[in-house]
């Protein structure tokens, strides 16, 4: 039996652990939530003190570019404690092993957010003094940086989540929303306000919408969008998917709406797998959707159709039109990019 010794113990840094380990700061970090954990760690921070009453006023940004921008009007960060958030040491967290899904105490929102992100900047206005600090990938890139001021007092926080760490670095909006809004509610003496800016708020077409969660995709992303003519109608399909470049052992992100509501995937989902276990070898059929992310839209044209429609999506026919469509989208992808398609058929 192997007996373990002081030399097999490595002592990590605070962002070296983050950075190998984030599932257990963000939970799920290869999904949409682990965005929304970072971004509340942050948040957690400003919410503790307006909850000592210590400001009133907390705003969040969210850029195009899912840059995220936090403001407050409390009494600033001293320099000293500044740089004592920013450095703090894996063993003075809060608490290491658990992911940042509520209000966390002590600070801990900074170390973990500048460990997090590809850029981070903090400027922080406390007692006439403003503190300013920048760093990439979790390092600082120059001292802090004091003057004196005559702003008011306060704190701005910037960052952009890592897309390395992050695999959907995109800062889901309507979880933030729903999140924001449940704090306001309960904190009725805090006035939260938030915005998001630019286009990627609301991407055009399904085929964006998969480009912010899969920026590099596989070959492109797969498109076709059409009517299916089954029985004695049509049914339009819009639908969308991509395989990230290097895909990851994830379960797939699939997204599924009928007659613009949205649905839980049910048929939608079993017309696509079978188009894509069609495409790839039997062997490869188990682990084919790994990494998957997709956009399913399924319209029926007639307004009519009422009850009816929603009766006829529980039958097989979604499956259907949705396979047609997806094998469809699978050919002309796979013509257009036959090196992606080949290593989608042979990759394990």
């Amino acid at each position: 039996m192997y007996e373990y010794t002081a030399a097999d113990i490595q002592i990590s840094s605070l962002r070296e652990h983050i950075r190998k380990r984030p599932g257990m700061y963000f939970g799920d970090a290869q999904g949409g939530s682990g965005v929304l954990h970072l971004l509340l760690a942050v948040l957690a921070d400003a919410i503790d003190q307006a909850m000592h009453g210590r400001h009133a006023r907390v705003d969040i940004r969210v850029d195009a570019d899912d840059t995220v921008t936090i403001t407050d009007d409390g009494p600033g960060i001293p320099a000293a404690r500044l740089t004592d958030l920013l450095a703090r040491p894996l063993n003075r967290l809060h608490d290491a092993h658990r992911p940042p899904v509520g209000l966390t105490r002590d600070g801990d929102g900074l170390a973990i957010c500048n460990a997090a992100s590809t850029s981070f900047e903090v400027e922080t206005v406390h007692a006439g003094t403003r503190t300013h600090a920048r760093a990439s990938d979790g390092l600082l890139e120059t001292p802090l940086a004091l003057s004196t001021t005559d702003l008011p007092s306060g704190t701005r926080v910037r960052f952009h989540p890592d897309p390395d760490i992050f695999r959907r670095a995109r800062v889901p909006r309507l979880a933030l929303t729903s999140r924001l809004e449940d704090l306001a509610t309960l904190l009725p003496a805090l006035t939260l306000s938030w915005s998001f800016t630019g286009t990627s708020a609301a991407v055009p077409g399904l085929v964006g919408r998969v480009l912010t969660e899969v920026p590099d995709p596989l070959g492109g992303v797969a498109h076709h969008t059409g009517d299916i003519h089954f029985e004695d109608q049509p049914v339009h399909v819009d639908l969308a998917f991509a395989w990230p470049a290097h895909r990851p052992r994830t379960k797939p992100h699939i997204r599924s709406f009928t007659n613009l509501q949205p649905a839980r995937p049910g048929q939608h989902l079993a017309g696509l797998r079978s188009a894509i276990h069609t495409f790839v070898p039997r062997h490869l059929r188990r682990t084919a959707l790994e990494g998957l992310v997709a956009d399913i839209a399924v319209l029926f044209p007639d307004p009519n159709h009422g009850r009816q429609t929603m009766l006829r999506l529980a039958t097989p026919s979604i499956r259907r039109a949705v396979n047609q469509a997806a094998t469809l989208a699978l050919h002309t992808w796979a013509a257009a990019h036959p090196d992606a398609a080949a290593k989608l058929r042979t990759r394990p």
